[in-house]
């Protein structure tokens, strides 16, 4: 429950107040050695294993968008993105 009322509290706080509250907004993602993403939403991981029942590993790439140039070029024939909260609705939206 404490999980709860932090992320919502957060979600209204003005970032010049966030250090007050030990808020970590840090955008560094952990990346693995080939580049690709190490850890991402399960929906993603479910996509990248349909792929892979029709493509090669080597052929697919879950990747941050930092990394996109390490994986698409020329030869690519279509890209995914997720958007988590495009809309910016949090979870209690639902609730």
């Amino acid at each position: 429950m404490r999980c709860t009322w932090r992320q919502m509290l957060l979600a209204t706080l003005p970032a010049r107040y966030a250090r007050y509250m030990g808020a970590d907004w840090s955008s560094t993602n952990q990346i693995a050695a080939d580049g690709q993403a190490m850890y991402v939403p399960n929906g993603l991981r479910v996509a990248e294993s349909l792929l892979l029942r029709q493509f090669s590993a080597e052929d697919i790439a879950v990747c941050y968008p930092d990394q996109l140039d390490l994986f698409v070029g020329e030869d690519t024939r279509a890209v995914g993105i997720h958007a988590h909260n495009p809309l910016g609705i949090t979870f209690a939206t639902d609730v």
